[in-house]
């Protein structure tokens, strides 16, 4: 039996399907053909950038609402699964999980102003790696932000109004002011 292919003449492969199914599974199995394929496919991919991209944005689009449900209906079903993978997301992304907390405080106090990752860099660099009230060094996975002026009593949330403490100054500091906190340390 003889599969249709619209290039030949006649309409037909000069091939039967049997025959055919065996070159291309020989020709599958040719590691030199594989590596011409997926050099292909790599190249092809360069090239095609910004066609990839039109296409993924318009398949987004017209399935947006759709991919939403789904993601949805999957996050329903794996509750456990989802947990764990926030879990081990939230440990290999210790900083930006601190970033995502203090953003989601401040815009629940309304607090104005907003900071990055790399203002927070900054700082770093800035304060030599030492804690910015006892001067000890501090390790960048074991900083924690702090606002000079609380959010809770009006302090703002931009990058001129935090430090990069350890955690026992933090810890103590609780919403004092930075003038508040340093009588109260040289006091102690």
């Amino acid at each position: 039996m003889f599969c249709k292919d619209q290039q030949s003449m006649d309409g037909f492969s000069y091939y039967c399907k049997d025959c055919h199914h065996q070159y291309y599974m020989q020709k599958r199995g040719d590691s030199h053909y594989r590596q011409q394929r997926a050099l292909y496919g790599r190249m092809w991919y360069r090239r095609n950038k910004a066609r990839r991209l039109r296409v993924g944005r318009a398949y987004y689009q017209s399935a947006k609402d759709r991919m939403a449900l789904k993601h949805k209906e999957w996050r329903g079903k794996n509750r456990v699964r989802v947990r764990q993978l926030i879990k081990r997301w939230s440990r290999k992304h210790v900083i930006k999980c601190r970033l995502y907390q203090h953003a989601h405080r401040a815009l629940r106090i309304a607090a104005p102003g907003c900071w990055s990752q790399e203002d927070i860099n900054r700082l770093f660099h800035k304060q030599r790696g030492l804690c910015y009230y006892c001067k000890r060094r501090i390790a960048p996975s074991t900083y924690q932000i702090d606002h000079k002026m609380p959010l809770s009593r009006g302090g703002s949330n931009w990058p001129a109004n935090l430090g990069l403490t350890c955690r026992s100054c933090n810890a103590s500091k609780r919403a004092k002011t930075e003038e508040e906190y340093l009588l109260w340390r040289a006091k102690k």
